[in-house]
């Protein structure tokens, strides 16, 4: 336990903590996500638009973290 809180509060101004280095990580995985989710909606409203890579029509893949 007491590890668990050094971890978690003890972490120096340049490392960044469990919490930050979460953060960050899903930061960086949601964005792709919102500007598909973005570009299928613009998809949606203007027909032309829409190819096969599209987001509207295009095969949703989840990205795995390395």
């Amino acid at each position: 336990m007491a590890s668990l809180y050094r971890e978690l509060f003890d972490s120096g101004e340049q490392e960044l903590g469990p919490i930050d280095r979460y953060k960050n990580e899903m930061i960086a995985h949601g964005r792709l996500a919102v500007l598909n989710s973005r570009r299928a909606c613009m998809d949606a409203h203007d027909a032309k638009s829409i190819t096969e890579m599209s987001p509207l029509v295009a095969r949703r893949v989840m990205a795995l973290s390395e």
